[in-house]
Protein backbone atom coordinates (compact mmCIF):
# COMPACT_ATOMS: atom_id res chain seq x y z
CA UNK A 1 0.00 0.00 0.00
CA UNK A 2 2.06 3.19 1.14
CA UNK A 3 4.97 3.75 3.37
CA UNK A 4 3.27 5.84 5.63
CA UNK A 5 2.28 2.62 7.35
CA UNK A 6 3.70 0.14 9.36
CA UNK A 7 4.35 -3.39 7.42
CA UNK A 8 2.24 -5.09 9.96
CA UNK A 9 -0.84 -2.78 9.04
CA UNK A 10 0.25 -2.93 5.39
CA UNK A 11 -0.29 -6.61 5.53
CA UNK A 12 -3.47 -6.78 8.04
CA UNK A 13 -4.93 -4.10 5.48
CA UNK A 14 -4.27 -5.81 2.33
CA UNK A 15 -5.83 -9.00 3.80
CA UNK A 16 -8.97 -6.91 4.94
CA UNK A 17 -9.60 -5.42 1.86
CA UNK A 18 -8.79 -8.42 -0.35
CA UNK A 19 -12.24 -9.95 2.01
CA UNK A 20 -14.30 -6.74 1.67
CA UNK A 21 -13.31 -6.85 -2.02
CA UNK A 22 -14.05 -10.98 -2.28
CA UNK A 23 -10.74 -11.50 -3.96
CA UNK A 24 -10.40 -14.61 -2.23
CA UNK A 25 -12.50 -15.91 -5.35
CA UNK A 26 -9.87 -14.82 -7.29
CA UNK A 27 -8.73 -11.15 -8.60
CA UNK A 28 -10.95 -8.95 -10.74
CA UNK A 29 -11.26 -5.86 -12.35
CA UNK A 30 -13.83 -3.94 -9.67
CA UNK A 31 -14.70 -0.39 -10.19
CA UNK A 32 -13.15 2.57 -8.91
CA UNK A 33 -16.55 3.20 -6.25
CA UNK A 34 -16.64 -0.35 -5.31
CA UNK A 35 -12.62 -0.26 -4.44
CA UNK A 36 -12.98 3.05 -2.77
CA UNK A 37 -16.10 1.80 -0.24
CA UNK A 38 -14.00 -1.16 0.79
CA UNK A 39 -11.08 1.45 1.59
CA UNK A 40 -13.59 3.84 3.36
CA UNK A 41 -15.85 1.54 5.58
CA UNK A 42 -14.96 1.00 9.26
CA UNK A 43 -12.45 1.06 9.48
CA UNK A 44 -10.76 3.15 6.79
CA UNK A 45 -7.94 1.13 5.67
CA UNK A 46 -5.23 4.14 4.37
CA UNK A 47 -4.61 7.55 5.34
CA UNK A 48 -5.33 8.70 1.48
CA UNK A 49 -8.18 6.52 0.39
CA UNK A 50 -9.23 8.25 -2.25
CA UNK A 51 -6.00 8.05 -4.53
CA UNK A 52 -5.35 4.68 -2.92
CA UNK A 53 -8.38 3.75 -4.46
CA UNK A 54 -7.59 5.03 -7.52
CA UNK A 55 -4.16 3.15 -7.48
CA UNK A 56 -5.75 0.25 -7.33
CA UNK A 57 -8.65 0.74 -9.83
CA UNK A 58 -5.83 1.44 -12.47
CA UNK A 59 -3.46 -1.68 -11.21
CA UNK A 60 -6.16 -4.25 -11.43
CA UNK A 61 -6.93 -2.68 -15.23
CA UNK A 62 -3.21 -3.17 -16.05
CA UNK A 63 -3.06 -6.80 -14.32
CA UNK A 64 -5.69 -7.91 -16.62
CA UNK A 65 -4.68 -6.53 -19.76
CA UNK A 66 -0.20 -6.77 -19.21
CA UNK A 67 -0.40 -10.02 -17.23
CA UNK A 68 -3.07 -11.95 -18.40
CA UNK A 69 -5.29 -11.26 -15.12
CA UNK A 70 -2.31 -13.06 -13.11
CA UNK A 71 -0.33 -10.89 -10.59
CA UNK A 72 1.84 -13.06 -10.43
CA UNK A 73 2.87 -12.69 -13.81
CA UNK A 74 4.86 -10.02 -13.09
CA UNK A 75 6.80 -11.88 -11.20
CA UNK A 76 7.56 -14.55 -13.99
CA UNK A 77 11.03 -13.31 -15.04
CA UNK A 78 13.74 -11.39 -12.71
CA UNK A 79 14.61 -9.41 -15.10
CA UNK A 80 11.54 -7.80 -15.69
CA UNK A 81 10.17 -7.37 -12.62
CA UNK A 82 11.34 -3.63 -11.98
CA UNK A 83 10.19 -2.64 -15.71
CA UNK A 84 6.72 -5.02 -14.69
CA UNK A 85 6.41 -2.87 -11.84
CA UNK A 86 7.40 0.48 -13.06
CA UNK A 87 3.99 0.27 -15.02
CA UNK A 88 1.64 0.79 -11.70
CA UNK A 89 1.02 4.32 -10.29
CA UNK A 90 2.52 5.25 -7.31
CA UNK A 91 5.41 2.79 -8.28
CA UNK A 92 8.64 4.81 -9.10
CA UNK A 93 12.26 3.28 -9.31
CA UNK A 94 13.00 3.16 -5.33
CA UNK A 95 9.74 1.28 -4.97
CA UNK A 96 10.37 -1.27 -7.59
CA UNK A 97 14.01 -1.82 -6.31
CA UNK A 98 12.53 -2.48 -3.03
CA UNK A 99 9.95 -4.76 -4.49
CA UNK A 100 12.43 -6.75 -6.36
CA UNK A 101 14.47 -6.89 -2.42
CA UNK A 102 11.41 -8.76 -1.14
CA UNK A 103 10.81 -11.04 -4.21
CA UNK A 104 14.93 -11.99 -4.15
CA UNK A 105 14.00 -12.59 -0.19
CA UNK A 106 10.91 -14.50 -0.77
CA UNK A 107 12.60 -16.45 -3.24
CA UNK A 108 15.42 -17.27 -1.64
CA UNK A 109 13.61 -17.88 1.89
CA UNK A 110 16.31 -15.70 3.77
CA UNK A 111 16.55 -11.94 4.76
CA UNK A 112 19.12 -11.09 2.08
CA UNK A 113 21.48 -7.67 2.83
CA UNK A 114 19.74 -4.51 2.14
CA UNK A 115 22.61 -1.94 1.81
CA UNK A 116 22.31 -1.41 -1.59
CA UNK A 117 19.01 0.01 -1.28
CA UNK A 118 19.91 3.01 0.34
CA UNK A 119 16.76 3.16 2.97
CA UNK A 120 16.76 1.55 5.86
CA UNK A 121 14.61 -2.03 6.12
CA UNK A 122 13.39 -3.56 8.88
CA UNK A 123 14.83 -7.07 8.93
CA UNK A 124 11.67 -7.90 11.61
CA UNK A 125 9.44 -6.33 8.94
CA UNK A 126 11.07 -7.80 5.98
CA UNK A 127 10.28 -11.65 8.18
CA UNK A 128 6.55 -10.53 8.89
CA UNK A 129 6.01 -9.76 4.90
CA UNK A 130 7.73 -13.10 3.89
CA UNK A 131 5.54 -15.69 6.32
CA UNK A 132 2.34 -13.04 4.62
CA UNK A 133 3.48 -14.01 0.93
CA UNK A 134 4.01 -17.60 2.05
CA UNK A 135 0.62 -17.87 3.10
CA UNK A 136 -1.51 -16.40 0.18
Amino acid sequence: MNQSQSSNSIVTNVSTLFERLSFDKGMRVVSYKEIYTAMTMPTKLHRFPKKMSEYLYKSLVTINEKFENQPSNIFKRRDCITDNLLLFSGIGTHKALIALYKYDCFVKSQILPSDKLQCNINPEDISNELVYLQSL
